[in-house]
Formats: structure tokens, sequence, C-alpha cells
């Protein structure tokens, strides 16, 4: 009983639904009346065959092509294509034709049609429906209605006379020009294009030439004059300027095929052909002379029409086969590359992506460097052909082509589909190119001699990981900096948390070209090998290194097997030699760790670190200021800071001018952390040596009240700097002459008057 319910109801619910589907297809009240205004009530465009229009002695028809997809014919008064969207446009614009009045004859009359210019129309348009419809419409067009910009017309059939909008009416009002096809050739897709050939006559100073393309696989190939790949883009611009281009009204000349020798068109001087999937098409193309100029002509074989073209559509598609070559060393997407293979003198080599890694396939695959291999897919799929050497070359070893002497390569996806393949050879005598090949194609060509490409042909050492040192910098408590005449050694105050000199002598350390140091460990990256495994460790100055730097580091605790006795944990020790100059593989110098067989090059701006003087070089360092000395000779000024202004004055507590109060905030800012350029001792073998028993300037530096430092500038280097020494450390520096310059500022007497007084002068007399 409970199943018989339930079949019921869904009965109820199928039915409910049919009704409802029903009353939502029944046209609404407006709709109806939609369709009451309308002329051709029951027409539809889309089911329209043909379409006629006469007026007086002119007659067109137009009838759909089932050959064009969609597309139109004109067959009266000739046979050629027709413009869709301009036949269409009146279909259209009849379907929506409404009736702006309708006027009836009385019961057992009919009309006079005179009256409304229908006896002998201007116009009669006839619509032949589908034969599967029956249905046709004849339309008459007659005189102005006088009411609302609108003409009388009449469907043949009925007995009344309508009034409709005049632009109904002007729709129809067309020629043969205006119904035509105005473009030069009917589109052939992309898809569809599988040949496009070119032949050219000898032209003015440009011999004669033949072109064969073919699409095989997706990619166009040039088949003659030469078996090479082609432009795939310049291919297809071809057929596109050939289908884009628009024919003119005033460019139909004559609808006549046979008078084609009149305009050159039995001799062209080029012959352009496309060969799609069922349809070839062939347009001829002429030049010649007229009164007003030179004229060029077109006809497409197999139509009656010869239109005139512009110079540069005929230009345009004369393209030699040079033009055509395709100029991209290899065409692939960086993103779809999964694996490259490199197999030539150099050695065998595999690169496979694992994620957004790359790897150096081996037994024991190794890091390859991200940013090295990245760079080189972007560079090659950049690549441009630079010259085409030779397209059927005898002797490939004159490139560095033959096998055995080339480099290949192989560029693959995931899937291990082959995505582009390259020949490298040799360079060519200037150094400036390197020969290539492109396979299966026999041109050699060569293409600019640029990094990536020396980087394929060097092989495995070219991508190796270039990351070959990564430490800790907190881990790091111990630098030692050994070079032909001088050791550095500076270890590490836990108590004091800062870096101390040890050797040569002990002392504070320059912390700035410590840490530099430790930065560089922690993140040391190579610019490129020179060699994975050298033997000879002399070919590169490391044999007897001109640095060696060793940092020590504390041993991580998880480094360190627990043990029952506590041992000690085994500090870290990393030594790094620096060896000659160099310029290949890149520019800077030779390098390697100890212990590790690899030879790298370093960039220079990273060994200045490693040629670093160790020494401090902060001449001063106060924490504070409270008041300041300058003795110049026999010139002496105070300065003392006001702590609750936060200004500084004279010694008398005078507010200052104010270029001298800018001069001595400069000279503070420079007293707090004042460093010198180099250590010219290390410790004072004799004042008068660098003008200390005679001072250039004295600066004394009061920190906290009664407690004085001294800072002594002596006399000029050779390089026009200034020996220093201060309470910083206890060697003597050198200071930059700007920075000197600075100090002598608060000396000099204010370039302008100012409202505030100078600073008291006294005289070292006077003082006394």
């Amino acid at each position: 009983m409970k199943y018989k319910s339930t079949l019921l109801l869904l009965v109820a619910v199928v039915i409910a639904g049919i009704v409802a589907y029903s009353l939502s297809k029944k046209p609404t009240s407006e709709e109806v009346e939609e369709q009451r205004k309308r002329l051709l009530s029951e027409m539809k465009s889309e089911d329209i065959e043909t379409l006629t229009i006469e007026e007086a002695d002119k007659r067109l028809v137009c009838q759909r092509d089932p050959e064009a997809h969609g597309g139109w014919r004109i067959t009266e008064p000739v046979e050629v294509r027709a413009d869709r969207w301009e036949v269409e446009g009146i279909l259209d614009k009849l379907e929506m034709a409404e009736k702006v009045s309708t006027t009836r004859p009385p019961a057992g009359e009919t009309l006079d049609l005179s009256q409304y210019g229908l006896d002998e129309p201007a116009r009669k348009v006839t619509l032949g429906g589908r034969p599967a419809t029956g249905r046709s419409w004849t339309i008459l067009i007659g005189k102005e209605a006088g009411i609302a910009d609108s003409v009388y017309a009449a469907v043949e059939g009925r007995d009344a006379v309508y009034a409709i909008k005049r632009d109904v009416a002007e729709k129809t009002d067309v020629t043969l020009t205006d119904l035509r096809s105005k473009n030069l050739a009917p589109r052939i897709s992309v898809l569809d294009r599988k040949k496009i050939a070119i032949s050219a006559a000898e032209l003015d100073e440009s011999l004669p030439f033949e072109v064969e393309c073919e699409k095989s696989d997706g990619q166009w190939e040039l088949k003659k004059p030469f078996y090479e790949l082609a432009d795939s883009a310049r291919i297809e611009d071809l057929a596109n300027k050939l289908y884009d281009h628009r024919i003119g009204t005033g460019d139909f000349v004559v609808d006549d095929p046979t008078k084609a020798a009149e305009y050159g068109l039995d001799s062209p001087l080029l012959t352009l052909t496309v060969e799609g999937k069922d349809k070839t098409q062939t347009v001829v193309f002429s030049r010649r002379k007229e009164e007003d100029g030179t004229g060029y002509y077109a006809l497409h074989k197999g139509e009656p029409a010869i239109v005139k073209v512009p110079e540069s559509l005929f230009t345009g598609l004369r393209k030699e086969p040079g033009e055509l070559r395709e100029k991209s060393l290899a065409a692939f997407t960086v993103a779809d590359i999964a694996e490259v293979t490199v197999e030539g003198p150099q050695g065998h080599l595999v690169l496979t992506k694992k994620g957004d890694a790359w790897e150096i396939a081996a037994d024991t695959p190794v890091a390859a460097d991200d940013g090295v291999t990245d760079q080189m897919l972007r560079e090659l799929r950049n690549a441009k052909v630079k010259d085409f050497v030779a397209d059927e070359p005898e002797d490939l070893g004159a490139y560095g082509l033959s096998e055995g002497a080339r480099t290949h390569v192989t560029l693959r996806d995931e899937d291990g589909e082959m995505l582009a393949e390259l020949f490298l050879g040799a360079a060519d005598e200037a150094g400036e190119s390197v020969y290539a090949q492109r396979p299966p194609y026999a041109a050699v060509v060569s293409t600019g001699k640029e990094r990536y490409l020396e980087n394929i042909i060097r092989g495995r050492v070219a991508f190796l990981g270039r990351l070959v040192l990564e430490e800790p910098r907190d881990e790091a408590r111990e630098v030692s900096l050994e070079r032909a005449t001088e050791r550095f050694l500076c270890t590490w105050n836990e108590t004091d948390v800062e870096w101390e000199l040890a050797a040569p002598v002990q002392g504070k350390a320059d912390s700035v070209a410590v840490r530099a140091i430790v930065s560089d460990f922690a993140h040391l990256r190579a610019e490129a090998f020179a060699a994975e495994d050298a033997q000879d460790l002399a070919a590169f100055g490391l044999d007897e290194p001109n640095i060696s730097v060793t940092v020590t580091y504390r041993a991580k605790p998880e480094e360190t097997e627990e043990q029952e006795d506590e041992a000690e944990p085994q500090e870290r020790v990393r030594t790094l030699h620096i060896g000659s100059a160099a310029q290949e593989p890149a520019e800077g110098h030779f390098a390697k760790l100890a212990e590790d067989g690899r030879v790298f090059v370093l960039p220079d701006y990273v060994v200045r670190h490693f040629r670093a003087n160790l020494a401090s070089k902060r001449i001063s360092h106060p924490f504070d200021i409270a008041a300041m000395t300058f003795r110049k000779s026999e010139k002496i000024l105070e300065f003392r800071h006001d702590e609750e202004k936060d200004v500084w004055t004279d010694g008398e507590g005078k507010e200052l001018a104010e270029d001298t109060a800018e001069a001595v905030k400069d000279a503070v800012r420079l007293l707090k952390d004042f460093r010198g350029v180099e250590v010219a001792d290390y410790t004072e073998k004799d004042p008068a040596l660098y003008g200390f028993d005679d001072p250039y300037l004295v600066v004394e530096l009061e920190e906290t009240p009664g407690q004085v430092k001294k800072l002594v500038i002596g006399k000029e280097t050779e390089g026009g700097n200034r020996y220093a020494k201060g309470p910083a450390t206890d060697f003597v520096l050198v200071a930059e002459k700007p920075d000197v310059d600075k100090l002598l500022a608060v000396l000099e007497p204010p370039a302008e008057e100012s409202e505030g007084p100078a600073p008291e002068t006294r005289t070292a007399q006077e003082d006394e």
C-alpha cells in the first residue's frame, strides 16, 4: 500500500511538471502583442535560404552557401561571394520590422495601390524560406507615407498596405558592390591551414624565387628552396594579411577573368597559394604602369573579380625564403622543461627538476644551481639566430659540429616528450658567435656567444650548486686570517660580547671587518666552478695560497653524541684558500675549501673582505660627550653640552653662532664613532714619526665630569690623510682628510655675522 501511494505521488509530480512547462512555453500577452506589430510575424531570418532584391532593371539574388558554414553567395547578376553580415543585416531588419500603420480596403473592395506607389513599386524584396517550411514572402516598397518618417509597403498575398519605418526600406536599397564580399579570399582557419606557397617572378632588382611551407605537428617548416624550420608567426601572418585585407567599394575593377591579361594577371609577379583541409586558394598579383602612377591588381583564381590592391599588400606578401626562417634558436616554454640532457666532449650531464629545485642526476645526485639552470633556460628560450651560415654544409667539422666534437642538448617535459633539440659547435674566428644546428634540419646557424652557451658547453661543472659553504654566524668563535707577510687572529669575548684581536698583538678587533668574514662564511656562494676535482692546484695559484681564512665554530649540541664522560663537543673548523686572479670561467679569484676538491671563483668584493686588517680602526667611541676642547697651534676652543636644553654652548655657557653650532654637531656625530681607514702601527714607536710630538690637532673629550680622554691628529701621510691616535685603541691609525676637515670646521669663524656670539677663543699661554 505504501509503495502504491509513492508511485501515485511521482506520477502527479511528473504531470505537474509537464503542465508547468507547457504554460511556460505559451506566449504572454505582451509577446502576442509584439508579434501582431511585426510586418512578417512568422518570418525567422535563420530560416531564409534566398534573398532577391529587384529594382527597375536590376536584380540581385543571394543564396546561402552550404559549403561556407553560414556564408552567402550572390548568384545574380554574377556568381560571387556575398558579404554575410550585409545580407543577414537585411534579413534581421525585415524580421524585426514593425507596422507604423495599416490600411485595409472596405468590405468587398480592393485598395488602389497607385495611391501608395505600389502599382510600380520602387523595390521588390523576396525572401525564400527553407524547403522544409515551404514559406516565402515578397515585400513591395512604395513611396513615402508622410507620417512618422515612414514609407508604404505591401506583402504579396495580403489585401493591406502598411507604413513601415524608412530605415527598413533603406536597408534593402543596395547595389551589387554593397552586397558582395569585400574579402580578397574567404578565410581558411588557422587550424585548417596545411600548406602555403609563394611564387615570385623577377621584379626590379629582385631575382625570382619560390617558397613552399608545410605544417607538421603544429610547426611550420620550409620545404623549398631548402628544408628548414620556419617562423610560424610570419607564415601565419602571410595568410592573415591576405584574409584581413578589405577591398574598397571603388577597388572592384571588373568581374571578368578573361580580361586578366589587360592587368598583367596572366603573367603574375606574385602568386600566393593557401591549402586547407578541404580547399585550396590561389591569388595572383600584378603591377602595371598607369597614367597616374603604378597600379597593383589581384585575382582570386576561380572567381571573376579583378580588384585593385595597395602596394603594401603586394610587398607584405612577397616574402623571400630568408625572411620566413625561424630566428629563435630553440622554441619552448621554460615552465614545461623538466629534464635537460647535455652530451658532448665535456661528458654526460642530466639535469632533472624535482619540485621547484634542479639536481644533477647521477648514482648519487647532487644539487644543481637553480639560478644558473633557470637563467640558462630563459636565455636559451630568448636566443636568436645571428646568421644562417650554410644551408647544406659539406664539412660539419669546420664548425665543430661533427659527431664527437659537438655538444648535443635536449629538453624534455615531465612526460619525457622532447620539446627542443640543439647541436652546439665551435666559436667562430672572432670568438663572438657559436655555430649550431637545429635537428632534424641540416642548416648551420650561428648565435651570439653568451654565458649560458658557455655553461652548456662546459657541462656538469657549470651547473654545480653555487652555495659552497653555509654556517651560522652566531656560532663563530675564532677567525684566523693569514697572508704572505701577516697573520691575524681574532677571538670572541663572551663576557664583553665583542671580537678581540689576539695576534699579531692583543687589542681591539675591527668588528666590522670580522663580521664581514663571518657573514661571508654564513652564505659563501661561488660565481662559477673551475674544476670539480682539481689535481693541479698550481694552475689556480692554490698550491701556495695568497690568503687563507679559517673560522672556528662552536659545536652544535645536536652534533655531539651524549657520552658518560661528558666529553667536550668538537668544534667545527672551516678553512678557505684564495689563489690567483681569474678571468674564466668568471671574473674574481680562484678559491677552494680545505679538504674539498672543488675549485671555484669568488667575486672580488668578497675577496676584499679577506684582505682587511682585522685590528680595530676605531679612533674614538665615547658613550656620551659632555664637553669638548679643540687645540690647534695657539688656538683653543671649548664647548659644553647643555643637557637641559640639548644644545651646545661655548665654555662660558653662551649660545653658539648657527654655523658654529652646526659644525659642532657634525663633529660630535663623527667623534662618537670615529674610525680610521688603515692601521699605520700597532704600537707608537716614536711620536715624531707621526707628528704626535707637535700635533696638528688635539681634541679632548669629557664623557663625565673629570674624565677626559684625548684624541691626537698628527702629520700628513703620503696619501693626504693624517696619522691619528685616540682612546679607543693603542694603535696608530690613519684618519681620512674629510673627517679631519670636519673636526677643523669648529675652529673656523662663522662665514657671516649671526645673532649668537662666536665661541670665546684663548691662547695656550692663557690656558696655562
